[in-house]
């Protein structure tokens, strides 16, 4: 007879993504590669103070219209290898910026200061 075992572990990739944000706000990294999101969390727009955003190898198809408000110390943003159909407005103070192998077909309005961009593997 086993008795109703629960593990230490986190349950979900949503306790997973939650420690990490709650690591992110304290360092002003977070890394969340593989996490299958689809969407992306409302959580990180939360984090004012965070410098490098990765979130590569989703399924994201957008970043939210509000992220250059919101994430306002961003110096670097991987998100390679999602779905991006379009950027949309991004942070000025962003300074290196991968977007590699999305489906973005055209790219407008880039931060001012940029010096690194990715764009390889779009249509």
């Amino acid at each position: 007879v086993t008795m109703g075992q629960t593990s230490a572990k986190p349950r979900s990739g949503s306790a997973v993504l939650k420690k990490k944000v709650e690591t992110a706000a304290k360092t002003g990294v977070l890394s969340v590669p593989d996490h299958k999101l689809k969407e992306f969390p409302e959580a990180i727009l939360r984090l004012s103070s965070l410098r490098v955003l990765d979130i590569s190898s989703n399924a994201l198809t957008a970043l939210p219209e509000t992220l250059a408000e919101a994430l306002v110390k961003l110096k670097t943003l991987k998100a390679a290898k999602n779905k991006l159909k379009q950027l949309g407005r991004l942070p000025s103070t962003v300074t290196t910026l991968d977007v590699g192998e999305n489906e973005l077909r055209e790219v407008s309005e880039l931060p001012a200061g940029l010096e690194s961009l990715t764009l390889k593997g779009n249509p």
